[in-house]
């Protein structure tokens, strides 16, 4: 089965791992979403460097697992803090946590239309 879901890409994940395989994509979000919780949390909030180095590698994670909603959010904050706009890190912080929600529910609705 071949769900659509709107926070990864399924089909174009499994393009880039070459087969399709559920619980290797299971795998690999899980990952992400760990990794991706970590590396928020652990922010330090005044270092906008430490910031936007922490978006890119957000930014290129997210499209190794097709979290394309993610990587959108991460994209626009890095290039803010690329051109030195004034952003609420915040806020950024929250936007990002909020999308990788979004991807956990999407990711167990996968699971579950998988496991029938």
């Amino acid at each position: 089965m071949s769900p659509s879901i709107e926070k990864f890409d399924y089909k174009d994940l499994c393009s880039r791992l070459g087969e399709e395989n559920p619980e290797l994509v299971k795998d690999l979000l899980d990952t992400f979403i760990d990794d991706t919780y970590k590396r928020l949390n652990q922010l330090d909030l005044t270092d906008r460097d430490k910031l936007q180095r922490q978006l890119h590698t957000i930014k290129g994670a997210a499209g190794n697992v097709s979290a394309f909603a993610i990587q959108t959010v991460a994209i626009k904050y890095e290039s803010d803090l690329k051109s030195g706009k004034s952003i609420d890190i915040p806020q950024a912080i929250q936007s990002i946590k909020s999308e990788v929600d979004q991807l956990v529910i999407s990711a167990q609705e996968f699971l579950e239309l998988n496991n029938d």
